[in-house]
């Protein structure tokens, strides 16, 4: 952090001398404490142990004071002293998440003195003492300047990070390093980076927030609304983003694949999206990350194109639908695959005609039928992170959980042979992830078992357009990973040549021939193999039964109500649980490629 011109003085004298130019009222949050009392040790070792004396109080400005030796908070020690605030706090009641000495090197470097102000006062709650295990996963405090910080979990909430709306790092969230240090009239946690309010946002006395937004929204459909459209049944908070453009891949009378293209807004991508209240996010497809769709309200009643079918509205306005992005994710666009099919208006999925709605009268449509439907330029509303029941109410903590990649990424670890086994639009998430994996040198093999009723169903795959995407690059290219890489294909309606399984659908034989394997007694297969099952519900409960067949050490996901996600050593996804933050996890070698790509662009 530079706050002075003067590069003569060491780093003390310079926080010190800008500590001066601030008013001292301003500061009277910061030396609010006595001599603490260190509660119970956890097994991180980041809480402490000593006890207080309330008869002997030692000001949080002594405490502070005292680590000088250690050079732990000699910085904030610094601006204290200089301001002269040892007897400033002798009342109320205080928390402080307290800046180390590493905390202010990493400050950005853009920070002014009146920044400085507005920051140290969202390090500080005022009237109320917040130990560690009240600090609630995705729950937030309001701080001092006005504006609400939350607190990030890790390690099943063993970690916790103290975040603003200007912590977009990964790299330097703010973790607490030193928890529960109590003192007469609050307590301190130890910080290890600065916490950084959103420095464009100013409260006024009403306390709404008043947004300084200098950038230009006109194209962003999402507009600087910072409220939900829809929140979804399951309390997914979905805005705007605008159709730009849509491409037939295959549009006969054996299927309907269709790629559309929404527009994000400025500075937006699947590698960073805004902060909509729960702190920033991203889409990590490379861990099967996707986005959840509904349809604006002006389109909750139409009733199709002439022509074509006919309907009496949409079906399950505050359902949504999860899509899989398939473009590269430094683009300021969004690219979605999606299998559209007319014949459920007419017949269930035994084949048999429909009898709780007439075909061209009352049967409802659904959110893939309106995308094939939905004239260019019209909006459609999208989630913008990852989906995890932290996010939303009390009532929709069940299954949905988002993904870590169970495979570890060091030098002796490995090597991994990696297997998917998926249903109709499925290359959609298991074409991407397979890209992701193939990124890493622990990968060994990779082999992709595709179920379709007809050839042309995957056929599309190896179709070149101007607007390629990642899951065609995988088919086009798969030649260039040679014997790492390979596909096969069960055809259940045709016998074509591209199968060497013979026609008919996924058996236990199947998955043997395809992929090699053996049955071996439940615990004794080689735990770097690892299985993914994408497809419906009924098609993962057929498949994952197979594989425990097999004898491979796979389990029902924890917290799963649905029965349909599976961790254990065999799974390559893991769940991540109820209270992780999808922000905090390792990110998939296809995302770190192209965010070295866009900083590459910059």
């Amino acid at each position: 952090m530079n706050l002075q011109p003067n590069h003569d003085h060491n780093q003390d004298q310079i926080i010190i001398k800008a500590a001066m130019k601030i008013n001292t009222n301003a500061l009277t949050f910061i030396a609010v404490g006595v001599m603490m009392e260190v509660l119970s040790s956890n097994a991180y070792g980041i809480r402490n142990t000593q006890a207080k004396d309330e008869n002997n109080c030692t000001s949080m400005l002594d405490y502070v004071c005292s680590r000088w030796s250690t050079n732990d908070y000699s910085t904030l020690c610094g601006v204290l002293q200089e301001n002269d605030l040892a007897d400033a706090f002798t009342n109320g009641e205080w928390t402080l998440f307290a800046p180390n000495n590493e905390a202010f090197e990493g400050m950005p470097s853009s920070v002014t003195t009146d920044d400085l102000i507005t920051i140290l006062k969202f390090h500080v709650i005022e009237g109320e003492t917040m130990m560690f295990d009240d600090l609630i996963c995705t729950g937030t405090v309001e701080t001092m300047n006005g504006q609400e910080s939350r607190t990030k979990c890790a390690m099943k909430g063993a970690e916790k990070y103290q975040t603003g709306r200007g912590n977009i790092d990964l790299e330097t969230m703010p973790k607490i390093v030193e928890a529960d240090i109590s003192v007469c009239n609050g307590v301190i946690h130890g910080m290890d980076h600065m916490l950084l309010p959103n420095l464009n946002m100013v409260v006024n006395n009403d306390g709404d927030d008043e947004v300084n937004n200098d950038g230009d929204d006109d194209e962003c459909a999402r507009g600087t609304n910072p409220e939900p459209e829809l929140i979804d049944h399951k309390g997914n908070r979905l805005f705007r983003r605008k159709l730009i453009a849509r491409e037939f891949l295959q549009d006969d009378d054996e299927g309907r694949i269709i790629k559309v293209t929404f527009k994000l807004c400025k500075d937006e991508s699947e590698l960073q999206l805004p902060d909509t209240g729960y702190g920033p996010s991203y889409i990590d497809v490379g861990v099967g990350d996707y986005f959840r769709l509904a349809p604006t309200r002006e389109w909750w009643n139409y009733t199709g194109v002439p022509g074509g079918p006919r309907y009496s509205g949409f079906k399950g306005v505050e359902g949504t639908r999860a899509y899989s992005p398939v473009g590269p994710m430094q683009n300021n666009t969004v690219e979605l695959m999606v299998k559209v099919t007319t014949s459920k208006y007419e017949y269930d999925k035994d084949g048999n005609p429909r009898t709780d709605c007439v075909a061209g009268e009352s049967c409802q449509l659904g959110m893939s039928r309106l995308l094939y439907e939905l004239p260019l330029g019209e909006d459609v509303l999208f989630t913008e992170r990852p989906e995890q029941s932290l996010f939303v109410g009390e009532d929709c903590k069940v299954g949905y959980y988002a993904n870590n990649i169970n495979v570890k990424r060091g030098p002796e670890d490995g090597p991994y042979t990696i297997n998917f086994i998926g249903q109709g639009i499925a290359p959609t998430e298991i074409n991407i992830v397979a890209l992701s994996e193939l990124k890493s040198p622990r990968t060994e093999k990779v082999t992709i078992l595709l179920a379709d009723s007809y050839w042309s169903n995957v056929e599309w795959g190896w179709t070149k357009t101007p607007s390629n995407d990642l899951v065609r690059e995988l088919f086009q290219q798969q030649g260039k990973y040679g014997a790492k890489m390979e596909f096969q294909y069960a055809i259940s309606r045709e016998d074509r040549p591209e199968s060497t399984l013979g026609q008919g659908r996924i058996d236990i034989d199947t998955i043997k021939k395809a992929f090699n394997v053996t049955k071996k007694p439940t615990g004794t297969q080689d735990p770097n193999v690892k299985w993914l099952v994408v497809g419906n519900s009924g098609f993962k409960t057929t498949m994952y039964p197979m594989l425990l067949e097999l004898g491979y050490d796979l389990q029902l996901a924890p917290d799963d109500g649905f029965g349909i996600y599976y961790d254990g050593p065999n799974s390559l996804y893991t769940k991540l649980l109820q209270d992780d933050d999808p922000y905090l996890r390792e990110k998939s070698p296809l995302y770190n490629y192209y965010e070295e790509l866009e900083e590459l662009e910059e």
